[in-house]
């Protein structure tokens, strides 16, 4: 309100001028003979009056409504302060118009008793419909302040909720491929023990990376991509020659923001159901390239083809179900992710989202 006085002024005062014209406007059609500045005056002083008593109005009238009284006992406290406050300004009223604006610009006037009863009905029946206006002016700002507050409320109680689903599915994800890592490092060990080690090292770097971005839902392409080759590290050495990697990552894409940890599940899929069941290994090809206004993000391996049933069953798996749900957290209905069995020749699973390039702050930020 504060920072809003002049315009509020400007308001009270041009009421003044408009309704002292049409008033001199009216009298003068009537054949009355009144001084235009005379009532233009006078119905100034009544209106910036009106400016100075229009914010004690707001604080009573929100005292009132926050009392715990009945809706008819505020609506009768309502009346009694509309009353008080009218009365009030109309004895300032008649002070400055018999005192002030009669003087100046009148020569014969009625005595003040006369004056003060004459002008009670018209100046005191507009009066309390100003009054009304401003309560009611009151208690709709109260409302629609609430209304903006439940609004903000439910906007940061949605967000909690979408961060806490995107928690509980990457928490997910995590023991799901440790299980998997531990497990291939076990077997290591009675067969060579040096590459057993050099798989823990690999797991010591990608879990201090891992713990390091913990909170971090969204991260760069450019980070994401880093702990993914820790990961395929790991994979290279377990699969002992067998697994080749290609990354076809488009320079200008790697500052894009993506899903933290959106492409290591999908590389332990091709892995475990595309690479792993050929005696020959075989290769996975990453992609990412940036396509309008989206990013085209693709992983394909060239392993062992799948019968309609794999097929199915796999598209229901945990990574990928994990991939759909997130995906949808983030973007709901602006992304798109597309499974595709590539008629025997391999899999491959393409995810469309909106680009978003990471400014040196933002990137900054992300890695804070």
């Amino acid at each position: 309100m504060k920072k809003n006085w002049s315009w509020y002024l400007l308001f009270f005062l041009s009421m003044g001028i408009l309704i002292g014209g049409a008033s001199a406007y009216l009298y003068q059609a009537a054949g009355k003979n009144f001084s235009t500045i005379y009532l233009i005056s006078k119905q100034v002083a009544f209106w910036l009056l009106w400016f100075l008593m229009y914010q004690p109005v707001f604080v009573l009238t929100h005292k009132i409504n926050q009392t715990r009284f009945s809706k008819k006992l505020q609506l009768g406290l309502h009346i009694l302060n509309g009353l008080i406050t009218v009365f009030i300004h109309y004895i300032f009223c008649f002070l400055i118009w018999y005192y002030v604006v009669m003087p100046t610009f009148r020569d014969n006037y009625a005595k003040p008793l006369p004056y003060f009863l004459v002008n009670i009905p018209d100046t005191m029946g507009l009066s309390f419909i100003i009054y009304g206006a401003i309560v009611l002016a009151r208690y709709v700002s109260n409302y629609y302040k609430k209304y903006k507050e439940e609004e903000l409320k439910s906007i940061q109680t949605a967000e909690k909720l979408a961060q806490a689903e995107l928690r509980a599915l990457k928490m997910q994800l995590h023991p799901h491929f440790l299980f998997n890592t531990l497990h291939a490092i076990s077997a290591l060990m009675h067969k060579d023990i040096v590459i057993a080690e050099k798989m823990i090292n690999r797991l010591s770097d990608l879990l201090r990376y891992s713990l390091k971005n913990t909170g971090q839902q969204l991260v760069s392409l450019r980070q994401e991509l880093e702990f993914l080759e820790l990961y395929l590290e790991i994979e290279k050495v377990r699969f002992q020659g067998r697994l080749k990697v290609d990354l076809n990552i488009e320079a200008e894409s790697l500052d894009a923001e993506v899903p933290h940890l959106i492409l290591q599940p999908l590389v332990e899929n091709a892995l475990k159901h595309g690479i792993a069941p050929r005696a020959k290994g075989g290769m996975i090809i990453i992609t990412a390239q940036q396509v309008e206004e989206m990013l085209l993000l693709k992983v394909y391996d060239n392993g062992k083809s799948m019968t309609a049933t794999h097929f199915a069953h796999l598209k229901e798996g945990i990574g990928l179900e994990n991939t759909r749900l997130r995906l949808h957290q983030l973007y709901e209905n602006k992304h798109q992710l597309q499974i595709d069995n590539c008629q025997g020749k391999g899999f491959e699973v393409s995810i469309n989202i909106p680009l978003k390039i990471l400014q040196v702050n933002e990137y900054q930020s992300v890695n804070s």
